[in-house]
Order: structure tokens, then sequence, then C-alpha cells
């Protein structure tokens, strides 16, 4: 059905529901994996730089 799937592992995983507090595109705080659902590219919006870089750095 999916020809061109491949397998990924994980390199570095964050909590997503306690960044989101931080996180400007996040409105809904009480449902913030909502967020993620379809694409994690906040509604086919672009994510703001300064939350980018909140993204980035949690991940370091």
């Amino acid at each position: 059905m999916y020809p061109w799937r491949i397998r990924l592992e994980p390199v570095k995983t964050g909590d997503f529901n306690e960044l989101a507090q931080k996180l400007s595109f996040v409105k809904r705080r009480n449902r913030p994996n909502a967020y993620l659902v379809g694409t994690p590219a906040n509604l086919k919006r672009p994510i703001p730089e300064e939350d980018a870089k909140l993204i980035i750095e949690s991940l370091k």
C-alpha cells in the first residue's frame, strides 16, 4: 500500500506537553497534542522563529 515506507528511530525525544506551555502558536493549552496531528507545521502556517528556537533548544 505504501511502497516507500522507511523505518525511523527517534534520535532525541522531548516532552511536548511541557514545551507547548511556552510556545506562542499553541493557543489551546489544554490539548497541545492536537497541534501535532496530521501535519506538525502549525496547521499549515509558519511556526514563529522564536518558537522554532525554543523547539530546537529543547532537543539539545
